[in-house]
């Protein structure tokens, strides 16, 4: 039987396109199973939908900020890691 080995899924959250393609790349890259959005309301759908191992998260999004959906998942028991990403220009 051949070594069936699940991949850790991680959910990336970020508005900026560039960045969000270049972490999903490498992530992908590295063996990681990705989703991602641009969206602070559908992260939060997404985050109780699939149940990520991981959630890099920005903080300022359209829709619910990165603070917003962090809070609604540890108001709803989700205690998934989140790394919260923020960049200032």
């Amino acid at each position: 039987m051949e070594n069936m080995k699940q991949k850790h899924k991680i959910l990336v959250v970020e508005d900026d396109e560039a960045l969000m393609l270049g972490l999903v790349e490498n992530l992908r890259y590295a063996g990681y199973e990705t989703e991602s959005t641009s969206n602070g309301d559908e992260a939060l759908t997404l985050a109780l939908e699939r149940k990520p191992d991981l959630i890099l998260l920005d903080i300022m999004l359209p829709g619910k900020s990165g603070y917003e959906v962090c809070r609604s998942l540890r108001e709803r028991g989700v205690n998934v890691p989140v790394v919260m990403l923020t960049a200032r220009q």
